[in-house]
């Protein structure tokens, strides 16, 4: 019988539930302990998850583990990544990986040296309805994508990192936004393939809140033979974080906080028998209906389930036994960062160019 592979986990703020969990949930894995710099965080985590412990130090964590989990603020990953490599340990990290695609690139060329693994909690990946979306894709179902585009639209009481003024946070190029960009660029990647990002626009207004400078970002994106958008808004009482895939021959709507996918195809529906009696609005709403309620239950199941971060979790796992690829190759953990640098400095540009005028 194949051993647990042992987890060191470092930074106990808000995500840690969602490893730590994940962790204790997933096979192949044990949860061993706990080191954050303030003593007592570390002590009331290793009391809220039985068999692992509270470290003093992190030295002591990284001499203990076999793989470790950054959970602290991306500013902090390069420090602690460096650290797990120099004595022989794999590394999972919170998004954002990095806060810049140089310090990622230093990181992968130290784990390929060593040949250990860096992985990234690219979690979405593993959603059902992601899934669901991307075997409708390979299987043809709305043929070559040409467009895909992810409209991020809150406000600070559906997004409340918004309103914070953690430093950590306003210190990250584009504040907030870089911090959440990662998720919605790898879940665009998936449809588009490697991104190259291309002009970025700002709108600053008077109801920007504290963690962003522009209030309204678009950005543009070029995939492999389609085309990329991204919309950011803070002014939103939608809530509406919804991933789109056009193709040829239909278009498939992701509702990435509902949890549901969806797939229309226009072709298929002129062809119902009286489909010019009823109309094709109709019919394209009633079949988004049919397909959202038993989605929707699926989801929810999940929830009491195994979820995404513990198939997260599980894939890492194989990665770093050598039973399994890594869930989030360098070439996707590189793009990504590339992306969000050039969003983020496409919003930092926008705001000195404001301050000098």
């Amino acid at each position: 019988m194949t051993s647990s592979v042992s987890v060191g986990l470092v930074g106990c703020g808000h995500i840690m539930p969602a490893h730590a969990s994940a962790w204790q949930r997933a096979s192949g894995a044990r949860l061993l302990g706990f080191y954050d710099r303030d003593a007592a965080k570390a002590r009331a985590a290793a009391e809220a998850y039985p068999g692992s412990r509270a470290y003093d130090s992190l030295d002591a964590l990284l001499d203990a583990c076999e793989l470790v989990d950054l959970c602290t603020p991306p500013q902090a990953h390069r420090e602690g990544a460096l650290a797990a490599l120099a004595r022989g340990r794999h590394v999972f990290a919170e998004k954002p990986a990095f806060d810049s695609t140089a310090a990622f690139r230093e990181v992968r060329s130290v784990a390929d040296a060593a040949g250990l693994r860096l992985c990234v909690s690219h979690q979405h990946t593993f959603d059902l309805h992601t899934q669901q979306a991307l075997r409708w894709v390979r299987e043809g179902r709305i043929g070559p994508v040409f467009d895909v585009s992810f409209d991020y639209l809150v406000d600070v009481a559906s997004d409340e990192p918004l309103a914070s003024t953690v430093p950590w946070i306003g210190a990250l190029p584009g504040g907030r936004w870089y911090e959440v960009l990662p998720h919605l660029l790898y879940l665009m990647r998936l449809f588009t393939g490697s991104l190259t990002p291309g002009p970025v626009s700002c709108l600053r207004t008077t109801e920007a809140p504290a963690a962003v400078w522009a209030d309204e970002v678009a950005a543009l994106f070029e995939g492999d033979g389609c085309l990329a958008t991204l919309r950011l808004s803070a002014r939103s009482r939608m809530d509406d974080r919804t991933l789109t895939v056009r193709g040829r021959d239909g278009t498939i709507e992701i509702s990435v906080l509902r949890g549901v996918a969806t797939l229309t195809s226009l072709a298929g529906l002129r062809k119902v028998r009286g489909a010019g009696l009823v109309g094709v609005p109709f019919l394209e709403a009633g079949s988004k209906l049919a397909q959202w309620v038993p989605d929707r239950v699926r989801h929810l199941a999940g929830r009491r389930g195994t979820d995404n971060h513990t198939r997260m979790a599980e894939a890492v796992i194989r990665c770093v036994r050598g039973e399994g690829p890594n869930p989030t190759p360098p070439e996707e953990i590189e793009d990504v960062m590339r992306c969000c640098d050039a969003v983020g400095q496409g919003i930092e540009a926008a705001r000195r160019a404001a301050t000098s005028r």
